[in-house]
């Protein structure tokens, strides 16, 4: 009996582990997807500001 309860402990061990793993990866992915987001945005936000300035050097 007491092999069977090791392998029940060494099993949820084993679970948890994997849980901490997929925690991990799950927050590196979203820093990254952040990371985009916040570049993207500001991309997007200076393109549009140099628009604006070039448009109104033309006028």
């Amino acid at each position: 009996m007491k092999n069977k309860n090791e392998g029940i402990f060494v099993l949820s061990d084993l679970s948890k582990t994997n849980q901490d793993t997929d925690r991990r990866l799950i927050e590196q992915s979203i820093k990254e997807h952040k990371a985009d987001c916040i570049h993207w945005g500001l991309t997007i936000a200076f393109q549009a500001m140099r628009s604006d300035l070039y448009h109104n050097l033309l006028k």
